[in-house]
């Protein structure tokens, strides 16, 4: 029987990372659409409220699944290879069980703080937790067809299914209301998407038979300690990233206002454009890099990490300098009162086109067996900005936190690099694509 392992050649790996960026540009240009649309129809208000809990999404799905969706890349495709189909199993149950009931836990949580300290009615608080667990979900079964390098199937449901059924159920609602929006309808309609794109998924593991159900509920658990040792490193690393990306939205939504959290979010999804490509083509090559590492073949390390860093900056380098250029016009897109908030955007385009420039840094680390230092780094920046940003952001405003979440995430990726020369011997960063120029002579 069919297992799902797709075997890669290098025009497949090619043409799955071409896939997973227009996958990618394609949510992004939706999901850009439907924040215009929210902060036109709904209110700045309405939109710095979904941003906060947007916010709370990223931050805490990354937390809810331990890490495990990272170990399922780092371990499956080694189980596969040795045919442990029970290890295999067992550590895909432990991740969905796991995972799903720690989101389960902290949806309902999230729900009653809404009712009961923010005030806001039942059904928007019951959407807003509940998209929790439901995103968890998607990323852990994302994660299981990226362990088996099925990255074009892997990426399907959250960056197209989603943004289509978000954007159409806006737009539903919108006429259903009599022209107008309420934040029911905007958060009960991403809740909805994220259930279609749940079961999307479903399908597709289900169909791609990633998962075998006759080994799924085998008992084989005996790694478990293993699994949730290399997978702490992860989540600090993963939660820590969401960390340094959403903090300022959520600050500023909490000490600030639903106004302001609208504004630094209109920016932040702008600025965070700049590393797209990159972050996709890091999904493709992940299980890649882990192979590679546990062969020892630093020649393809240094390959793959180039080629990513190259095609992660020949779509960052035109949108910096276009959103610096444009960056006011490209704000009231939103509404009249976000073009104040250019210099933001300018301060946070700089931040993650210098991320781009860093490359893969991250997931070299963390697929050769540095996940712990690369975890240490992350953690220690995170902590920093966090700290940075709620102390400054009542006194200094919406500003103090541009400046602080540049700041970050251009530092780990360069402290990073460091450590991926000192220790071994590659350098991810755009200094390496002088060596793709020879190779192409």
């Amino acid at each position: 029987m069919s297992t799902g392992i797709a075997n890669f050649t290098v025009a497949d790996v090619k043409f799955a990372s071409f896939f997973t960026l227009f996958a990618n540009a394609f949510s992004a240009g939706m999901m850009f659409l439907a924040s215009i649309f929210i902060s036109r129809y709904a209110g700045k208000e309405l939109f710095g409220f979904f941003s906060v809990i947007l916010g709370f999404i990223v931050i805490g799905m990354n937390g809810a699944t331990l890490g495990l969706d990272a170990t399922m890349v780092r371990f499956i495709p080694q189980y596969r290879t040795e045919n442990r189909a029970d290890a295999v199993a067992a550590l895909q149950r432990y991740a969905l069980f796991s995972s799903f009931g720690i989101a389960l836990t902290a949806g309902a949580i999230i729900a009653l703080l809404l009712v009961y300290n923010r005030g806001y009615e039942w059904p928007s608080a019951i959407f807003a937790g509940g998209c929790l667990p439901v995103a968890a979900g998607v990323l852990i079964l994302q994660a299981i067809m990226r362990a088996d390098r099925n990255v074009i199937k892997a990426v399907f449901s959250e960056a197209v299914i989603r943004p289509i059924v978000f954007l159409s159920l806006l737009a539903f609602f919108y006429l259903y209301l009599g022209s107008h929006l309420d934040l029911e309808a905007i958060v009960g309609s991403y809740f909805l998407a994220l259930i279609i794109a749940l079961i999307t998924a479903i399908i597709l593991v289900v169909y791609g038979q990633h998962v075998r159900c006759s080994s799924f509920f085998s008992n084989s658990d005996r790694e478990v300690g293993r699994w949730m040792g290399v997978g702490f490193s992860f989540l600090l690393s993963s939660f820590s990233i969401a960390l340094i990306n959403q903090t300022s939205v959520v600050v500023s939504g909490v000490v600030l206002s639903a106004f302001d959290a609208g504004e630094f979010g209109a920016a932040l999804r702008l600025a965070m454009l700049a590393a797209f490509a990159l972050n996709a083509v890091n999904s493709v090559i992940t299980p890649f890099l882990s192979r590679a590492g546990a062969s020892g073949n630093h020649d393809e390390l240094q390959a793959l990490v180039t080629r990513a860093t190259a095609f992660g900056l020949v779509f960052a380098v035109p949108v910096c300098l276009g959103f610096l250029v444009l960056s006011s016009d490209l704000l009231t897109m939103f509404g009249k009162n976000y073009g104040a908030s250019a210099d933001i955007l300018r301060i946070l385009i700089i931040g993650y086109g210098l991320q781009a420039a860093c490359g893969p840094a991250h997931s070299l680390l963390a697929m050769t067996g540095y996940h712990y230092l690369s975890a240490k780094i992350l953690a220690v920046i995170a902590s920093l900005s966090v700290i940075g940003i709620i102390v400054s952001m009542p006194f200094y405003g919406l500003m103090s936190g541009a400046v602080i979440t540049a700041l970050a995430v251009v530092i780990y990726p360069v402290i990073m690099v460091a450590v991926c020369r000192r220790k071994l011997g590659i350098d991810p960063s755009i200094l390496s694509l002088s060596g793709l120029f020879k190779t192409s002579r």
